[in-house]
């Protein structure tokens, strides 16, 4: 998405629709910037649509989808391998469902993005 500058700190900030493969928007009111810890990514961010309530969950709630999956095809798997695995899993709530990502998948995609555009700026 580009950069913002933070206390005199820059920092890449990624779109999180773009990295989940949905169409980009335009933000309003209620989106927000999330800043990961350093030991996550240094200097690195992503730009949500709106965050709701902060949950805690058991890791024996959070239901991976592909944990036990039989004839996966190669094309399916290759796509995974390529999008990271952003989602790990979900966890239902009382009256939704919550997708619970890894941080540092997110960061792994975004940098997999950035060196294919430089690698295709170079190319061309």
């Amino acid at each position: 998405k580009g950069y913002v500058n933070i206390r005199g700190k820059l920092y890449l900030i990624a779109d999180m629709r773009r990295i989940m493969g949905f169409e980009t928007t335009e933000y309003g009111k209620n989106s927000r910037l999330i800043l990961f810890k350093p030991h996550v990514a240094d200097s690195f961010g992503i730009i949500v649509e709106s965050i709701g309530d902060t949950v805690q969950v058991n890791e024996d709630e959070i239901f991976d989808r592909r944990k036990g999956e039989k004839n996966v095809s190669k094309e399916i798997m290759e796509r995974r391998k390529d999008s990271a695995n952003v989602g790990i899993g979900v966890c239902k709530l009382e009256k939704e469902l919550m997708v619970a990502v890894n941080p540092s998948n997110i960061v792994k995609k975004v940098m997999s993005f950035v060196e294919n555009e430089i690698g295709e700026q170079q190319i061309g």
